[in-house]
């Protein structure tokens, strides 16, 4: 209840001003009967917008560009000054422009949907194609965490990658995976780092072998006190 109180009251008020200004003016009230309707998940309409700018000329496909720039997005803009920025075309097309240089040119951007994202990368023919060749090899992330599932770290991956993947219905952006990203590293540094500790040493109580040897009669005797004794018997015989 308090959950689903408190989403509520972040939804009817992101739109007109910040959280922080929303519980200083208006407060926060756990029995709030408030409606609310979030305007930004309906993947379906973005994807009708976009045919429509795609067919009347006001948007073009970038040709996996907005992938591109989502592919290199961890790399910090501190070392790449001209790293591209993500879904400002789309934003401006959707009639978010105008904000000042500091946000882009844009007040919002805009979630495209997965597959709308294709679309706006390759077109509406190869479009929905790369979109779901993107989601198998996600899924087949996921199917491999489930085949090792007994091995340490891959129960909460697969678990983390499930919740995570219906985030990616949104768009498919490393924003979304970066716990499943660094929660892999992690496994395989632990993997490999458990690979190379070697064996453990026998202990100090451990025997060492015995170069005794038995014979038929149930004794025992050292090897050199047996050629010896072989000896003595060839002298004697001499």
């Amino acid at each position: 209840m308090l959950v689903n109180a408190w989403m509520a009251f972040v939804i009817a008020n992101r739109s007109e001003l910040s959280i922080t200004q929303a519980l200083k003016e208006k407060g926060f009230k756990l029995n709030s009967s408030e409606k609310t309707h979030h305007e930004g998940l309906n993947m379906y309409e973005e994807l009708c917008w976009i045919n429509t700018f795609i067919s009347n000329g006001k948007y073009n496909p970038n040709w996996g560009s907005r992938y591109f720039a989502e592919l290199v997005n961890p790399i910090p803009r501190a070392l790449w000054h001209g790293k591209p920025l993500i879904g400002i075309d789309y934003a401006i097309a959707r009639g978010q422009s105008g904000g000042d240089d500091g946000q882009a040119s844009v007040y919002a951007t805009v979630s495209t949907g997965v597959i709308g994202q294709g679309v706006v990368n390759f077109g509406r023919v190869f479009g929905p194609a790369a979109a779901a060749v993107i989601m198998s090899i996600w899924c087949a992330f996921l199917a491999r965490q489930d085949f090792h599932i007994g091995e340490f770290g891959r129960l909460p991956l697969y678990a983390g990658g499930l919740i995570l993947t219906f985030n990616l219905g949104r768009d498919i952006t490393f924003l979304t995976i970066y716990p499943f990203f660094f929660g892999s590293l992690v496994v395989w540094w632990l993997e490999r780092n458990k690979k190379k500790k070697p064996d453990r040493p026998p202990g100090r109580n451990a025997q060492p072998a015995s170069p005794l040897k038995s014979n038929s009669g149930g004794m025992t005797r050292h090897p050199g006190i047996r050629m010896a004794a072989i000896k003595r018997a060839r002298h004697i015989q001499r």
